[in-house]
């Protein structure tokens, strides 16, 4: 009795590995302004504590693997600057969510290393979310790797902010005030994780 009620249990959980890739190029660090033209700061504090909320959202549901990568890293790092790993904490990685904005937009890299860390996870459902605020520094191998992720069984997930990312993501949206960004990332990740 007890093992067939695990089983159906174990059948309603998303198990699903999520990596989210958090652009940190320069142009995240520039001023914005909310719907009334009063400044808000910058984009980066805002995606960062977003992204950290989310994780620990995450972190909390059964069946679902949180990892997190920023882009670019610094000169000792080269394209990518790990804040989470897939299977670490988030109370072993809070000291690495405060980042500076500054480089350029290696987007077709962090993609790569993203990928590569969804498919060394266990779990069959795999979601790899971008999130930006800027075009890439090469679209043409953007697409490219976009396309071979989707071959591989690896779904995409684009999140503009303040631009629209569809011609890059075919499930994408675009996150215009800012103020909403932690609520629209909690709305897009359940009905993300819904599909399952």
């Amino acid at each position: 009795q007890l093992r067939h009620d695990d089983r159906r249990q174990h059948q309603r959980q998303p198990n699903t590995a999520i990596h989210l890739l958090l652009d940190k190029s320069e142009s995240m660090g520039y001023p914005v302004s909310d719907n009334q033209g009063q400044a808000m700061g910058t984009r980066m504090p805002m995606a960062l504590e977003a992204t950290l909320a989310l994780a620990l959202a995450f972190e909390g549901i059964a069946g679902v693997n949180p990892g997190i990568t920023a882009f670019p890293g610094n000169q000792e790092e080269g394209s990518v600057y790990r804040l989470l790993e897939h299977g670490q904490r988030i109370r072993q990685r809070t000291g690495a969510f405060s980042l500076a904005a500054e480089g350029s937009t290696p987007m077709t890299e962090a993609i790569w290393f993203g990928a590569a860390a969804l498919l060394s996870c266990r779990e069959p459902r795999k979601v790899l979310m971008v999130m930006t605020d800027g075009q890439p520094d090469d679209i043409v191998s953007t697409l490219a790797i976009l396309q071979r992720c989707r071959d591989s069984g690896i779904e995409t997930v684009g999140i503009g902010l303040g631009i629209d990312v569809s011609h890059l993501f075919p499930v994408a949206l675009a996150i215009n005030d800012l103020q909403a960004l932690r609520t629209q990332l909690f709305e897009l990740s359940k009905a993300v994780l819904l599909v399952a």
